[in-house]
């Protein structure tokens, strides 16, 4: 079967028991996927229906839910075997439930393909606790569902590195290997969320998630943070731009200094022109191939600005010749602020999520 080559994006992922996704304003809409699903049955041969898929997830930014997932997979066919066409979906997917990835693993007659899948996926898989029996009904061998036990226990006991708790934010890591996050502190993002019902203010979620993150990342990765809208403006945590993820860096990320994760405090209410030099700071990074910007809100001004640099930004690689990408997650953001946020993630051929 040919390969077909796709970028892997920044992944916001639901763990396992953990935060909600809230797909109804981001979502892409049952029938412009019954439109691809039809095109897509229309083509006879796998590969050239893994290229279609590729190319229609690019036209948009807005992800998938787990029925609309399940959909696209049974019409695939043959290409549904191919870990291309579970890679293209990766990035799209708001989330899962354990019914939805028995579902996908169906697709997959043989049992090493059914696991890799099962292992791609189950981050996104928000009842994987409570239901994960569920997953093992498709494995009659006691050897393949032996590694299916071993899949589920590495996401629910924490033995895959991540402590036990997978980052919401970042499902099981950043695959991008440079990336810069882009984090807004006004003082809106003091609103109090509901998280594993703890009442928390979305600040004191966010750095929660970035220290999840640093640790699930691997020492071959680089990566910096820049925040915006605070007294001080815009302060990036090294000026010089991604830095390699290393034990003292991440130390120094999460704990020293007043630009470190744990001296993060809300900021001034009126962000103004922050967010355009945030962005203008991260996108300039020639070593870099990728933002997440995290934010509640659009800015008020500068917001075509920021659009172009991020479209500039994706039409560009960085000093290794890397493909470029821009993810933006927003929280509790009203329909303009998804409005522009959408823009900002197409613009940067990148997803968009927003987290309630």
């Amino acid at each position: 079967m040919k390969v077909v080559s796709c970028i892997l994006l920044l992944v916001v992922a639901v763990a396992a028991g953990g935060c909600d996704v809230v797909g109804g304003d981001v979502a892409r809409s049952d029938d412009e996927v019954n439109v691809l699903i039809s095109q897509l049955k229309k083509i006879p041969f796998p590969d050239e229906k893994i290229e279609a898929l590729t190319e229609a997830l690019t036209k948009s930014p807005l992800g998938f839910t787990g029925n609309q997932t399940v959909a696209i997979f049974e019409c695939l066919g043959f290409a549904a075997w191919s870990s291309d066409s579970v890679d293209a979906m990766l990035p799209y997917i708001l989330n899962l439930e354990c019914e939805n990835l028995a579902k996908l693993m169906a697709t997959v007659p043989f049992p090493d393909d059914k696991l890799k899948m099962m292992k791609t996926y189950i981050p996104l898989t928000i009842d994987l606790k409570q239901n994960n029996a569920t997953l093992l009904k498709d494995f009659s061998n006691s050897f393949t569902k032996e590694d299916a036990q071993k899949i589920i226990d590495e996401y629910t006991a924490g033995s895959n590195g991540s402590k036990g708790t997978i980052p919401c934010l970042f499902g099981y890591g950043i695959r991008a290997k440079r990336v810069t996050i882009v984090v807004d502190y006004s003082f809106s993002m003091g609103r109090n969320i509901t998280n594993e019902g703890r009442v928390l203010t979305m600040l004191q979620f966010v750095k929660e998630q970035l220290n999840l993150a640093l640790d699930v990342m691997t020492d071959d990765q680089e990566f910096n943070l820049i925040y915006f809208a605070g007294l001080d403006g815009v302060l990036p945590w090294r000026s010089q731009g991604v830095v390699p993820h290393n034990a003292q860096n991440v130390h120094d990320a999460k704990a020293t200094g007043h630009r470190s994760i744990a001296a993060l405090k809300l900021g001034i209410k009126y962000p103004y022109r922050y967010t355009w030099q945030a962005m203008y700071r991260a996108t300039t990074d020639p070593n870099s191939n990728a933002i997440f910007l995290l934010s509640d809100g659009e800015p008020p001004s500068h917001q075509q600005d920021i659009i172009n640099m991020a479209f500039k930004y994706s039409q560009s690689t960085d000093s290794k010749g890397s493909p470029r990408f821009i993810t933006a997650v927003a929280f509790n953001a009203n329909a303009t602020a998804v409005s522009f946020m959408t823009e900002v993630a197409k613009a940067g051929n990148g997803t968009f999520r927003n987290l309630k």
